[in-house]
């Protein structure tokens, strides 16, 4: 989980670790490329606006090198996340989305 909170925090020039209790990593398994194995990363993101405090948790499929955002506009239903950057279909796909799902209901 270390290289989550490296990639979460110096990528954003950010000097805190993230909170374990503000993500959650759930195995998707072997992507297109043989070999590899693919995350998704979901995160509590709290966002300040206008009159207080929002929170839009996003989501990443990640091999700890590449980074995709997968959050939709409603990021707590798969479904509407955006996934037409990833070249997965089929078994693969549906793998990702409830790997997503499952990642995001492990946030407090």
């Amino acid at each position: 989980m270390d290289w989550v909170t490296v990639h979460l925090t110096q990528g954003a020039g950010a000097t805190y670790r993230l909170p374990a209790s503000d993500f959650a990593m759930v195995k998707v398994g072997e992507g297109n490329t043989p070999g590899s194995t693919w995350w998704i990363v979901a995160v509590a993101n709290h966002m300040e606006i206008k009159g207080g405090s929002e929170r839009r948790d996003i989501s990443y499929l990640t091999d700890a090198t590449l980074w995709n955002s997968v959050s939709g506009t409603v990021s707590s239903v798969p479904m509407s996340a955006h996934w037409g950057n990833i070249p997965w279909s089929g078994e693969r796909l549906m793998r990702g989305l409830q790997a997503q799902k499952l990642a995001l209901s492990c946030l407090p």
